[in-house]
């Protein structure tokens, strides 16, 4: 009898473990809200663009950028919808602010926890030129923490609690065959004030190349993603903690007068301390 009373004590305090939501261990999806997604455009345009992120991960990478499976059959889907508001304010500047909605479910074999709310909202300054066909310039940009970081209960956070800086460099140039750009940035990740965690700051870039196929349609290949530096916890570094994420990224455009049409998709090709996942995008942008 004593032998039953203790498996049972003991398969209780394994299944509330199981069940105890540990709010350090999920981190918001950031997406379309993240630096190496928003900012691989170089032209300057005033446009009110609504875009839809489907985001499914049942593995991630490891520290040695092994795909490793969640624990306990567990499976991360994201919904994401982002406003991206656009104005030139100058014949080379532009100003741009892109708040978000988050919508997350984690689940297992045992529970599921859910999340829906505001995420965190990026604004930034960009300026741009063209010299002798080649476009260039810059970007600058803050992530403000309007996300919810420390939910009630055990809903999942839809922020990260944290203010990050960004500043970014890119050039393109109109090849014969498809127009070609890329870009490179740096992050600087803020830290998060109730968990004191801080992650590593990161190198981030993409390569595009985009062609016209006709008219009103056309396709882009991009390659894109970031490498962080090791996090740090109250002031100490964590080891083995540098993320990071390389994807190609297809894109579908269909043109309608002002008003254009993106179909896309993210593979994941390698990472490291990162979520792998598959996305499924679909974004209406109205040229002003």
């Amino acid at each position: 009898m004593k032998n039953i009373l203790a498996a049972t004590l003991l398969l209780s305090i394994w299944i509330a473990h199981a069940h105890a939501f540990n709010p350090n261990r999920f981190v918001p999806y950031q997406g379309e809200s993240d630096p190496y997604f928003v900012e691989n455009d170089p032209e300057l345009r005033s446009q009110l663009r609504f875009c839809f992120q489907f985001i499914q991960s049942k593995e991630s990478f490891d520290s040695d950028g092994s795909t490793v499976s969640y624990r306990q059959e567990e499976e991360h889907r994201y919904s994401l919808l982002t406003f991206d508001a656009r104005y030139q304010v100058h014949p080379h500047v532009e100003i741009r602010a892109i708040p978000s909605f988050l919508s997350q479910q984690v689940e297992n074999s045992l529970t599921t926890w859910t999340g829906q709310n505001i995420g965190d909202t990026w604004a930034s300054v960009k300026y741009s030129r063209v010299d002798s066909a080649i476009r260039w310039g810059g970007n600058m940009g803050v992530k403000f923490p309007t996300g919810d970081s420390s939910p009630n209960n055990d809903d999942l956070p839809t922020g990260t609690g944290q203010t990050d800086y960004n500043f970014s460099g890119f050039l393109s140039y109109p090849f014969e065959i498809a127009n070609l750009s890329g870009g490179l940035g740096y992050r600087l990740r803020g830290e998060n004030g109730e968990t004191k965690r801080q992650p590593g700051n990161e190198f981030h870039y993409y390569l595009k190349a985009e062609r016209s196929l006709s008219k009103n349609v056309s396709m882009s290949l991009m390659s894109t993603g970031f490498s962080g530096g090791e996090g740090q916890y109250d002031g100490e570094e964590l080891s083995h903690s540098s993320e990071s994420i390389h994807s190609l990224v297809p894109d579908l455009v269909i043109k309608i007068d002002t008003l254009h049409l993106s179909l896309s998709t993210k593979i994941d090709i390698g990472g490291k301390n990162y979520p792998k996942s598959s996305r499924l995008q679909c974004s209406l942008t109205y040229l002003l």
